[in-house]
């Protein structure tokens, strides 16, 4: 696919997202599910249930933000959607990351 999409994954009742800014500070950032305040939501596909135990999920939830700077982001290569497939493998969830979403990037 040659689209260019915006992926969250929701956990815990929020939606983590990956963005830009020009600061090491953590890129990774949450808001109400669906609700972005820039992108227009499409559509959600259910990815299954992570098997971690909920401190476990925020322990995962904390190092992603440690290692995902805003400063870091790449169009490309680091961007929402390859933190998107890399936050639902840290949360061992049921479904891979369906390729289609990677779309321009792939």
């Amino acid at each position: 696919g040659l689209g260019a999409f915006h992926c969250g994954v929701e956990v815990l009742g929020d939606e983590w997202f990956f963005a830009w800014g020009e600061t090491d500070y953590s890129g990774v950032v949450w808001n109400e599910p669906k609700c972005h305040q820039v992108h227009v939501f499409r559509e959600s596909l259910c990815m299954g249930e992570s098997a971690l135990p909920e401190d476990e999920i925020r322990m995962v939830i904390a190092r992603v933000m440690d290692v995902w700077p805003a400063n870091a982001y790449h169009p490309i290569h680091k961007n929402c959607v390859t933190f998107a497939e890399d936050l639902l493998v840290a949360l061992k969830v049921d479904q891979p990351f369906p390729a289609w979403a990677r779309g321009a990037v792939d």
